[in-house]
């Protein structure tokens, strides 16, 4: 059994770590606000704030403007909690709903194909039998599915194939599967 995974490329990644190097700093110049109006517990928490926002803030500009996913999830949600908790619901339901965004924004979106089918990365991912495939072709880094219902994907590829034999090999299988489900 083959089994191929090809990596989409994210060209809107960079525009969303700017975006979300934005949302950390209001967060945390908006907990430090908040830290000089308040007093007893809630100061507490605005120290928590401002410490959550820092960390991925910092990691941000000292790691070449890579943030990790998780990082960066953990920093938007707690934020998120502590904006409720400090009854500024606006603030805190923007924050939340940017993190979830963020997830989907920043999740890797990989095609995969094998003898059963090709699933193809969306918000739910699609699954296409080869039955509703009409051709499958791997040249030029470009990966081209051609579907039955007129739907047309052409990606190039952040991970090209090794070398011409590979290209030759994966586009023999499509090939071959796309026959097989023809003869039947």
């Amino acid at each position: 059994m083959h089994n191929y995974q090809f990596n989409i490329p994210n060209p809107k990644a960079k525009t969303y770590a700017i975006i979300t190097f934005i949302m950390v700093s209001i967060n945390l110049f908006g907990f430090g606000l908040i830290f000089f109006k308040v007093y007893g517990i809630a100061q507490y928490i605005t120290i928590l704030g401002i410490f959550t926002s820092a960390v991925p803030w910092l990691y941000y500009l000292l790691n070449k403007k890579n943030l990790p996913l998780a990082m960066l999830a953990i920093s938007l949600i707690v934020s998120s909690i502590m904006w409720f908790y400090f009854n500024n619901v606006g603030v805190g339901v923007l924050v939340l709903v940017f993190a979830t965004l963020g997830y989907f924004t920043t999740k890797k979106s990989i095609i995969f194909i094998n003898n059963e089918a090709i699933t193809y990365p969306a918000i739910t991912n699609k699954k296409y039998s080869w039955a509703q495939v009409s051709n499958v072709l791997y040249k030029d880094d470009i990966l081209t599915i051609d579907l039955k219902n007129n739907t047309l994907y052409q990606i190039k590829l952040e991970q090209p194939l090794a070398n011409q034999q590979a290209i030759d090999t994966f586009n023999t299988f499509c090939k071959n599967c796309i026959q097989a489900i023809t003869l039947q």
